[in-house]
């Protein structure tokens, strides 16, 4: 396709040609796919756990459970930026892409803690079940299960050392990326202060400690 501009009077009219048009133009705004992808998940979880604890040896041995109902607020939209002009239509996607939905999960967890009272192992298992919530746009997000062991030991009558691990590498809302975290920290319990640090770092990445 050709484009001219007329020029002149009506007795000398000219053509002045400008060019293509941007239908014939890859590099035009005309054949831009630029979309724009915002997803989200929020959960208000209520449970109902219960817990039991047993002589082990010279320890003692916690463990219980819980039933979550979990109310899901989930937001998806996917929209062209150049497909449509009608900025009302795209208000309207936005302002409809969120949807609430509801259902339950399940975790469990156990403590170990030695006779002395200094030394405690943890494990715990969240949304055993694996919980998932659909999007307005058929898409759907799932509660993985999340496994976190942990550990802590009394070294003095005021100095504790702990350390936590995700057994699992977790799904984030990033696709393609997983998070793995690992912690170790120090506090100091006084009679009038407390103080605590730590590191952390995300064994899925290559970030090093935080």
């Amino acid at each position: 396709i050709q484009l001219y501009k007329a020029a002149g009077n009506e007795e000398d009219l000219k053509l002045a040609k400008l060019g293509t048009s941007p239908l014939d133009d890859p590099d035009s705004f005309a054949f831009n796919t630029s979309r724009l992808y915002a997803q989200g998940l929020g959960l208000v979880e209520v449970p109902l756990a219960y817990g039991h604890s047993f002589r082990v040896g010279n320890g003692t041995l916690c463990v219980g459970g819980a039933v979550k109902f979990i109310e899901a607020v989930t937001f998806d939209v996917r929209q062209g930026i150049l497909v449509t002009s009608d900025t009302d239509q795209i208000q309207d996607r936005l302002e409809n892409a969120d949807k609430l939905s509801s259902g339950f999960g399940i975790d469990a967890g156990a403590l170990y803690r030695s006779a002395s009272g200094r030394l405690s192992l943890g494990l715990l298992a969240r949304n055993i079940n694996s919980p998932a919530f659909k999007t307005v746009i058929g898409a759907e997000f799932t509660e993985d299960i999340q496994v976190r062991a942990g550990a802590a030991y009394e070294l003095t009558e005021h100095w504790l050392a702990a350390m936590d691990i995700d057994v699992t590498a977790n799904e984030t809302l990033v696709t393609g990326y997983k998070s793995r975290q690992v912690s170790a920290g120090l506090a100091y319990e006084g009679s009038w202060a407390a103080i605590r640090g730590g590191i952390m770092s995300d064994l899925s990445t290559q970030f090093g400690l935080n």
